[in-house]
């Protein structure tokens, strides 16, 4: 008995239902990509995108806000970060030893910490080998978001309470730390202290359990799209941004696709505070100089009684750079209070860029110093910092001698 195959009624999905079948596999695919996408983007790009050190070696202080866990380590493929007994970055794990004779300690936010860099690829890391010949132990206590308010917290603390022997120190002061100030100062003086975390410990206890266990669980979605799925979470976070704001600023996708990163926008105070895009953004100027320059003659105070050598420095964001923001009100405020109170002053602008530079050379030194769709310095950039505090070291401080 023969078989008929051409008559058999076999069943066969893609002739029954083809656009579903085509469908799935596009989908299939589209993941399968972007997975895959994703992958090589982490393993290339300079950012770590699956863990920030701050989830891992952050905590809290009621003193100065927030700062590094002592002794703690931080892996990931691009960079590795230790902190040392007194919670500061640095190249390993290991004890301070208070009573030193000679050091330098350098206080800043997440630009002096070198977020995104190990230890020996950061300006402190780099002043640290520079400065070692003549045994001088170089200590770096900055954290991101850090302003005056938190450097003359912790300075107080360090010296006052922990004991820490120092002979010089830098602050370098950001453009962001003018709207940190305020902040800080409305946050302290109203309950003398930073009790962020038993704020949240008192909200998670208000909170209804189902509403927690939801919002966990959204969470673990949006962190497997956003760290699995790079193509598929921006899509998304397109579509819902665009939904969600469509009615009220009418926001094309053209629009949406071509935003520019929030410190390259001239309306956004916290970066570009120094344009004085908006007429009204004076009296905050004014009233957050005025607050960063207390903490600082606090700072200074101290210093003048402990015989610490003090040196301000600033330096630019990229948007400075773009902007050709040469002469910088930022520079201009600390310059004349560094002579003021006769205090020694680093402007590092100079060192970036120059006022009659085109458009176009100024964007090849932000591609060459500054990290990869970011506003803080790559090693290119920490080196720069590194060599011109050197040099200006070596012009004024005797502690080498």
């Amino acid at each position: 008995m023969e078989i008929n195959f051409k008559n058999s009624k076999t069943p066969n999905l893609f002739n029954k239902y083809p656009r579903v079948i085509i469908s799935i596999f596009i989908i299939f695919v589209f993941i399968t990509i972007d997975f895959i996408g994703t992958l090589a983007f982490n393993r290339f790009y300079p950012k770590d995108w699956k863990e920030r050190v701050h989830e891992k070696l952050g905590v809290q202080d009621s003193i100065f806000s927030h700062t590094f866990k002592p002794n703690g380590e931080y892996y990931s493929k691009s960079y590795n970060v230790f902190t040392n007994s007194l919670g500061f970055k640095d190249y390993a794990i290991r004890e301070i030893d208070l009573n030193r004779d000679k050091r330098l300690l350098i206080m800043g936010d997440s630009f002096t910490e070198g977020v995104w860099l190990s230890w020996e690829k950061t300006f402190p890391g780099m002043i640290a080998d520079s400065l070692m010949k003549f045994d001088i132990e170089v200590l770096n206590a900055g954290v991101a978001s850090y302003s005056p308010f938190i450097h003359w917290k912790k300075l107080e603390y360090l010296i006052k309470d922990v004991g820490l022997r120092l002979n010089s120190l830098v602050v370098f002061i950001d453009i962001s730390d003018i709207s940190n100030e305020i902040d800080y100062r409305e946050k302290y003086e109203k309950n003398s202290s930073f009790l962020i975390e038993d704020e949240i410990k008192k909200t998670k206890q208000l909170n209804n359990i189902s509403d927690k266990q939801n919002k966990d669980f959204k969470t673990k979605i949006v962190t497997l799209l956003k760290y699995n799925f790079i193509f598929f979470y921006n899509l998304s976070d397109l579509i819902y941004d665009l939904i969600r704001s469509s009615s009220i600023h009418k926001t094309s996708l053209i629009e949406k696709i071509n935003k520019v990163p929030w410190w390259m926008d001239k309306s956004h105070f916290h970066s570009n505070w120094t344009l004085k895009t908006k007429d009204n953004w004076q009296r905050k100027i004014n009233h957050g100089q005025s607050l960063m320059e207390k903490s600082m003659d606090n700072i200074i105070a101290i210093c003048t009684k402990e015989n610490i050598d003090v040196t301000i420095a600033v330096y630019p964001w990229p948007n400075s750079i773009l902007f050709n923001d040469f002469y910088s009100e930022h520079i201009k405020n600390w310059n004349l209070y560094c002579k003021n109170r006769d205090i020694k002053f680093l402007n590092l602008y100079p060192s970036f860029f120059e006022p009659d530079m085109s458009e176009l050379e100024r964007k090849k030194i932000i591609n060459s110093n500054y990290i990869r769709r970011d506003f803080h310095f790559n090693a290119v950039g920490h080196r720069k910092i590194a060599n011109e505090y050197i040099k200006h070291f070596n012009n004024f401080n005797n502690l080498k001698r």
